[in-house]
C-alpha cells in the first residue's frame, strides 16, 4: 500500500516533465473515504473518524469537489499529490 501510494507522486510527476506545458497532470490522494464498500466494524468507522482533524471521515463528495476543482479552477496546477485525509498527513493522528 504504502509503496503504491508513493508511486502516485512519482508519476505524476514523471508525466509532468514528459507532458507539460500542453497537458496539465495531478494527482488525488484519498485516505480514508466513507464509502460502504470496505467492511469496517462500527470501532473502525469511529477510530477513522476521531483521527482526522475535521471530526468526520471524508466522502466521496469531497473527493469529487477536489476533482472539480482541478478540472474547472485548477489551471495554474500541475505536478500537484492532493491528500484528501482530513489533514491526517499532514498533521497526524489524532489519536
Amino acid at each position: 500500500y504504502a509503496g503504491s501510494k508513493a508511486a502516485l507522486g512519482a508519476i505524476t510527476k514523471a508525466l509532468v516533465r514528459a507532458f507539460a506545458p500542453d497537458i496539465r497532470i495531478n494527482a488525488v490522494a484519498p485516505g480514508m473515504v466513507d464509502t460502504n464498500f470496505a467492511d469496517w466494524t462500527r470501532e473502525d468507522v469511529d477510530r477513522a473518524r476521531v483521527a482526522g482533524h475535521i471530526a468526520r471521515l471524508v466522502t466521496v463528495d469531497d473527493i469529487a469537489a477536489v476533482v472539480l476543482f482541478l478540472v474547472t479552477d485548477g489551471s495554474v496546477l500541475t505536478g500537484e499529490e492532493i491528500v484528501v485525509d482530513g489533514g491526517i498527513v499532514a498533521l497526524g493522528g489524532r489519536e
